[in-house]
């Protein structure tokens, strides 16, 4: 990793990172605070931020990386005492990707139709995970579909329906009062602890894939 210059944005865990900038000092990298004009990678918890966005538009082209493009060459240290970490193809397996470290958890759409796999399968293709339920500890988005409607004189449903629902479009899911109720009602709460987004947002967020290369 001599040819490395490295540094980190989106961590919380500062044990990890400074096991993982421990880790590039050891290889022979170079680990920088700031995102100056010598940094070669950036190491992302989160495919977003001010870092990933400078990363994006720099004229030096610093590629954002996931912490697995440390750990994996950190692992091939002793077979390969000569392999060079930033060797194209190896990079382009550690490339940080658009839903990393996401838990998406997705409301309004049919259970088994074919948009709803279309939508999950994208979420585990860019590297994020799906939760089992708006109480999953795991939980970091909400995304409900622009088709699904609040129920008819629901007063909860009337508050955050400007947050999440497009009215003027006819619901693909058709649930009872009290079911809807509650589910709003979950995610009324559920939205002071993570973001309740549109669909437009998932799809905005992939066509933004290119910040995370």
């Amino acid at each position: 990793m001599s040819r490395a210059v490295v540094s980190f944005t989106g961590f919380r865990d500062r044990v990890l990172v400074n096991r993982l900038a421990s880790l590039v000092h050891w290889m022979g990298g170079s680990v920088r605070r700031r995102l100056d004009a010598d940094v070669t990678h950036l190491v992302a918890y989160r495919c977003a931020g001010e870092k990933v966005r400078k990363a994006a538009l720099t004229s030096t082209n610093i590629t954002t990386m996931n912490a697995s493009w440390i750990e994996s060459a950190w692992g091939l240290r002793t077979s390969n005492p000569f392999f060079d970490s930033t060797e194209v193809e190896f990079v382009n397996k550690h490339r940080a990707k658009v839903f990393q470290s996401c838990c998406i958890f997705f409301v309004g759409f049919p259970v088994h139709s074919q948009t709803l796999k279309e939508l999950r399968d994208l979420v585990r293709e860019h590297n994020g995970s799906l939760a089992k339920s708006l109480c999953d500890e795991r939980l970091t988005h909400v995304i409900v579909s622009d088709e699904w409607t609040a129920t008819p004189g629901s007063p909860v449903l009337k508050d955050i329906s400007d947050l999440i629902v497009n009215s003027a479009n006819a619901a693909v899911q058709e649930f009872s009062t009290d079911v809807a109720q509650q589910l709003c009602s979950e995610l009324r709460e559920v939205s002071f602890r993570v973001p309740v987004l549109r669909l437009d947002w998932f799809w905005k967020s992939l066509q933004c894939t290119y910040i995370c290369h």
